[in-house]
C-alpha cells in the first residue's frame, strides 16, 4: 500500500507543480500563486484524508488477518473434532453388535437361571417329601422296633419258661431214672 501512496503523492505533486508552472507561465502572478497555494492546501488536505483512509484500511486489514487466523484455528479444531467423531461413528456398529451379543447371552443365561430355579424348586420339594417320608419311616421303624422288642421279650420269656419246664421235666425224668436205678441197685 505504501508504493501506491507514494505514487499518489508524487502524481499530486507533479500535477500541482505543473499547475503552478502553467499559471506562472500564463502570467497570472500573485493571484495565480494564491490559487496555486489554495490548490496545494486542498491537495494536502486530500492527501491527509487519503493517508487517514489508508491507515484505517491497514487497521481493518490487520483485524481481518486476526479474524482469518482465529477462523483458521476454529476450522482446525472443527476438523479434529470431526475426525474424532468419525472414528467414534465407525466404532458404533461394533459396539452395537457387542451389545446385541451380550443381550443375547444375558437372555440365554436368564433362561438357564429360570430353568435351574425351576429344577431347584422341584428338587427342594422332592427333598422335603423324602425327608417327610424318612421321618415317617423312622417313626414306623421305631414303632416296629418297639413292638419287636416287646414280642421278642414275650417270645424269650415263653422260650425261657418252656425251656425251664422242659428242663424241669427232663431233670425230673432224669432224677426218677436215677432214683430207679439207685433203687434197682
Amino acid at each position: 500500500m505504501e508504493p501506491v501512496l507514494s505514487v499518489i503523492i508524487f502524481l499530486a505533486g507533479l500535477t500541482l507543480g505543473a499547475l503552478v508552472t502553467y499559471l506562472l507561465i500564463q502570467g497570472g502572478g500573485r493571484r495565480a500563486l494564491s490559487a496555486a497555494e489554495a490548490d496545494i492546501a486542498q491537495a494536502r488536505t486530500r492527501i491527509e484524508e487519503r493517508d487517514h483512509s489508508i491507515s484505517e484500511l491497514r487497521l481493518e486489514q490487520e483485524a481481518a488477518h486476526t479474524e482469518i487466523s482465529r477462523l483458521r484455528d476454529q476450522l482446525m479444531e472443527a476438523i479434529a473434532l470431526r475426525s474424532t467423531a468419525e472414528e467414534r461413528a465407525t466404532a458404533i456398529p461394533k459396539l452395537e453388535a457387542a451389545i446385541e451379543e451380550r443381550a443375547t447371552l444375558i437372555d440365554a443365561q436368564s433362561e438357564r437361571i429360570l430353568l435351574l430355579e425351576s429344577r431347584h424348586a422341584a428338587l427342594a420339594s422332592r427333598l422335603e417329601e423324602a425327608e417327610k417320608a424318612q421321618v415317617e419311616k423312622l417313626k414306623t421303624l421305631e414303632e416296629v422296633q418297639a413292638r419287636f422288642g416287646e414280642t421278642l421279650k414275650g417270645v424269650a420269656a415263653e422260650a425261657l419258661a418252656s425251656n425251664n419246664q422242659n428242663f424241669l421235666a427232663l431233670a425230673e425224668t432224669a432224677f426218677q431214672k436215677a432214683q430207679e436205678t439207685a433203687k434197682g441197685e
